[in-house]
């Protein structure tokens, strides 16, 4: 939101595609690092978790000592449209209710969810099936765990990158000709990648075709990724200025709170329920092998299990681009409602101006605002 206090338009499009380029970077520098300090560290894992929070305190002051907040809503001069009256938590119960009446809102809020649920199982996940997918008989394996983590973070390095910067300017370029532009994006890229994720799972487990595989991960993720920076241009295009700390609060926890911090572990339930059915002579159900200490059979079992688990992400990528698909419904009225409660009187603007004026006409330049574009 302080992207979105600062810039407007275009422009706003732009730098969130500069901030989202951090995310698949320092998730993937995450797997790179970790795994590479595990290892040097004798295959101690926790040692890659000493290492992270003495960078986060050195960002953490940099931010207070760099970052300004601007008032809210600066970049289109919308702060005498701040709440009065009430306060405290009645006034924030009063924004949430307010929120949840956006239709666009709650179905983007169900899409960005869903690609937070596939991206957090595939991060988690997809080194260890690669673990297992690629051992034969012998107890022989292509790839070590530190292996496969390290080839899973490269390439959620390079999707990540060129997934930003893609979908945004593919999103802005659309954004010129209909206003459903950012939901459009978001929901054909999460369609199109269910059937590579599906692709990529079948194929792993033959060596011949892992290279193949790998490719088919790279594209799912560029395709999830495409929709980072437009999901957030589209929430603060519907949400007033006053109220976009909270909607943007609402959709973080929920879209964590049910996509990556709960799909791991619904994969991995579901993956030790799907193993105990499958045959297997001599093997303890109620104990999971380690790679090195499993047979044949435990080999293929584990594989077996944790890729049916994983297909569930195309089903919920399918039903992720079908819930952008239906936010675009109500896009334009939303946005228009938005743009009409966010305008203030030009006069005023001209008159007086605000905090908001001389903050912003010493650090950026802000964009007019424009008049929303439509059908």
């Amino acid at each position: 939101t302080i992207i979105a206090d600062m810039f407007s338009n275009e422009k706003r499009m732009r730098m969130l595609i500069i901030y989202y380029l951090a995310v698949p970077i320092g998730s993937a520098m995450g797997y790179i690092v970790g795994s590479q300090v595990a290892s040097a560290a004798g295959d101690c894992w926790q040692w890659a978790f000493r290492v992270t929070p003495g960078i986060g305190l050195f960002l953490a002051f940099l931010g207070v000592l760099i970052i300004q907040d601007p008032p809210r809503g600066a970049a289109e001069h919308a702060l005498k449209h701040a709440a009065v009256g009430k306060g405290g938590l009645a006034a924030y119960w009063d924004d949430i209710k307010a929120i949840c009446k956006i239709k666009s809102f709650i179905w983007s809020t169900l899409g960005f969810t869903s690609v937070t649920f596939v991206v957090g199982a595939l991060a988690q996940w997809a080194p260890t099936y690669v673990r297992w997918a690629s051992g034969v008989p012998g107890k022989k394996y292509m790839y070590s765990v530190e292996g496969s983590s390290f080839r899973f973070g490269v390439i959620t390095v390079l999707a990540g990158i060129l997934g930003s910067l893609v979908g945004g300017e593919v999103a802005r370029w659309l954004g010129r000709r209909t206003k459903q532009a950012n939901g459009i994006v978001c929901g054909v890229s999460m369609l199109v990648s269910a059937p590579l994720i599906y692709i990529a799972l079948s194929i792993a487990h033959n060596r011949d075709y892992l290279t193949a595989a790998w490719v088919s991960v790279f594209l799912a993720e560029l395709l999830l990724l495409f929709g980072w920076a437009p999901v957030s241009h589209l929430l603060l295009a519907i949400i007033v200025p006053t109220r976009r700390a909270t909607a943007a609060a609402v959709q973080i926890f929920f879209s964590h709170l049910l996509g990556d911090a709960f799909s791991p572990f619904l994969l991995g339930v579901m993956s030790d329920k799907i193993r105990v059915k499958l045959p297997c002579d001599g093997c303890n159900l109620n104990h999971v092998p380690t790679p090195d200490q499993a047979t044949a059979q435990e080999i293929l079992n584990e594989e077996t299990a944790l890729r049916y688990a994983l297909y569930t992400n195309a089903f919920v990528a399918v039903l992720g681009g079908a819930a952008f698909l239906r936010c675009c419904r109500y896009l334009a009225a939303d946005m228009e409602r938005a743009s009409k409660n966010s305008r203030t009187d030009s006069d005023d603007d001209s008159e007086g101006g605000t905090d908001a004026d001389a903050l912003l006409s010493s650090s950026v330049a802000v964009d007019p605002v424009e008049p929303a574009l439509t059908l």
